[in-house]
C-alpha cells in the first residue's frame, strides 16, 4: 500500500444543540457515504477494527489497521466502497443517539476521509482517462460539508475508467462555469438531507438549458429523506452507485448518436431505464 506522508485534520467548533439537526448528516458526512455494494455487509469483527483506528490519534497505528484488514483478506475496493461508509453511518447513529459527541464524530469522520486517501491513493488524483472517457464533475455545493461520500464516489467513478473531478464548496455560478467549459458528460451533485432541494432544483434546471446537456445525477443523504428525488430536483437520475449513472450516460450518449445520424436534434434529457 502506497503511504501519503502528510495527513490533516481540520479542528471546529462544536455547534450549538440547535444547529446540530442540519449538520447530522452534513457536517459529518453520516449518511451521505452511502455503500452501492448493497448485497454485502461489513464483518462486524473488521468493521470494528476499523472504528479503533478510526479514534486513533497516530496516522502509523491507523495505516497498521489498514493493512491489518488486507491481511485478512479485505481488498482495497472493499474497504473504500463497503467498509468505511458502513462506519461513516455508524458514527452518526452514534452521535443521534448520543453514545457519542459531536468532536468526538467530526474528528473520526476527518480520520476516516484521511484513510481513504492513503489506501485509495491510486485513485485519489485527477489524471486524464481514455479518448473516449466520460467526463465526471462532481460538486458538493457551498455551505454542504459532505465531503466523504463525494470523495468515495470519486475514487468509483475513476475505477470505471471516467475521468473525475471533485469541485467541493463551490457556488452554483461556479459549477455552471466549470460544467460549460470542460462540457462534461454527467455532473453529480451530492445534496443533503437538510439541503433546501428547491436550490438543488435551480441549478439542475440551469445544467439542463444547454442543447447538448450533460447528465445531471444526485445522490447523498438527500436520497434517504426524499423518496422520488430525482423527480423532485428534476435530474436525469438519483443513486448512490456511481456505475448507474455511468450506464445512463452511455445511453443516453448512444441515443444521440443515434438521432444526430438520423438528422433530428437530440434530446435535452433522458430518463433513467
Amino acid at each position: 500500500m502506497q503511504k501519503d506522508a502528510r495527513s490533516s485534520v481540520r479542528e471546529r467548533a462544536a455547534p450549538h444543540r440547535s444547529e446540530v439537526n442540519s449538520l447530522a448528516s452534513r457536517a459529518l458526512a453520516v449518511l451521505a457515504a452511502r455503500s452501492p455494494r448493497s448485497g454485502e455487509a461489513a464483518e462486524p469483527s473488521l468493521l470494528a477494527l476499523l472504528e479503533t483506528a478510526a479514534f486513533e490519534q497516530d496516522r502509523g497505528r491507523r495505516l497498521k489497521v489498514l493493512d491489518d484488514l488486507q491481511g485478512r483478506g479485505v481488498s482495497d475496493e472493499s474497504i473504500v466502497d463497503l467498509y468505511i461508509p458502513a462506519l461513516a453511518r455508524r458514527l452518526g447513529e452514534d452521535w443521534c443517539d448520543d453514545r457519542r459527541s459531536f468532536a468526538e464524530v467530526s474528528i473520526a469522520v476527518a480520520r476516516l476521509q484521511s484513510m481513504l486517501h492513503d489506501i485509495a491513493v491510486d485513485w485519489a488524483q485527477e489524471r486524464p482517462g481514455a479518448a473516449d472517457a466520460l467526463e465526471v464533475l462532481i460538486v458538493v455545493r457551498d455551505q454542504e460539508y459532505h465531503t466523504l461520500g463525494a470523495l468515495i464516489a470519486a475514487t468509483q467513478f475513476r475505477r470505471a475508467g471516467a475521468e473525475t473531478r471533485i469541485a467541493l464548496g463551490v457556488t452554483d455560478s461556479e459549477i455552471l462555469a466549470e460544467a460549460l467549459y470542460s462540457r462534461v458528460d454527467i455532473v453529480a451533485i451530492s445534496a443533503s438531507s437538510g439541503e433546501n432541494l428547491d436550490s438543488v432544483a435551480r441549478l439542475v434546471e440551469k445544467l439542463k438549458q444547454r442543447e447538448d446537456a450533460p447528465v445531471v445525477a444526485v445522490g447523498g443523504s438527500a436520497l434517504m429523506s426524499c423518496d422520488d428525488l430525482a423527480a423532485r430536483v428534476g435530474a436525469d437520475i438519483a443513486t448512490c452507485d456511481p456505475r448507474e449513472a455511468l450506464r445512463l450516460c452511455e445511453l443516453t450518449r448512444s441515443k444521440d448518436d443515434r438521432t444526430k445520424a438520423g438528422g433530428r436534434k437530440p434530446p435535452q434529457s433522458a430518463s433513467a431505464p
